[in-house]
C-alpha cells in the first residue's frame, strides 16, 4: 500500500490517471489499486494570530513588537478544514510520497518518507 500526497487536486488527478488501474473517487482522495492519492489545496495550515499566544496581543502596539513565541502555532485554514480532516482519516501507509510541480515546464518532483 502506498499514499501519495500531491500539492493540489489537479496534480493528484494527473498522478492518479498515470497509475495502472481504474481511479475510484473517495472523500478527499482518489484510490487506484493499492495506492491512494490525496492533495493539500496548497497551504492547509497558516500561522496562528498573535492573540492565540496571548489575548493581550489581539490589538498590536509598537511596545509589544516583535512577537517571537518560543513555539510557533499553526491553525487550519478555514477553506482547507475539510481536506485536512479527509487526510487525517486516511490510513497511515508506508511509503508516503509528497509531490509538487517542480518547474514551470510541469515536471513533477516527488520525495519520500520511509
Amino acid at each position: 500500500m502506498r499514499l501519495i500526497i500531491a500539492e493540489k487536486p489537479s496534480l493528484a488527478r494527473a498522478i492518479a490517471d498515470a497509475l495502472p488501474g481504474s481511479p475510484r473517487k473517495q472523500e478527499g482522495a482518489i484510490a487506484v489499486g493499492d495506492t491512494t492519492v490525496t492533495w493539500c489545496l496548497g497551504h492547509l495550515l497558516e500561522q496562528a494570530p498573535p492573540d492565540a499566544y496571548d489575548p493581550a496581543l489581539k490589538q498590536w502596539r509598537l511596545d509589544t513588537l516583535p512577537i517571537l513565541p518560543e513555539r510557533w502555532k499553526l491553525t487550519p485554514r478555514p477553506k482547507a478544514r475539510g481536506q485536512l480532516a479527509a487526510i487525517r482519516k486516511l490510513p497511515r501507509r508506508q511509503p508516503t510520497r509528497w509531490c509538487t510541480p517542480g518547474t514551470p515546464t510541469a515536471r513533477v518532483s516527488c520525495w519520500s518518507r520511509r
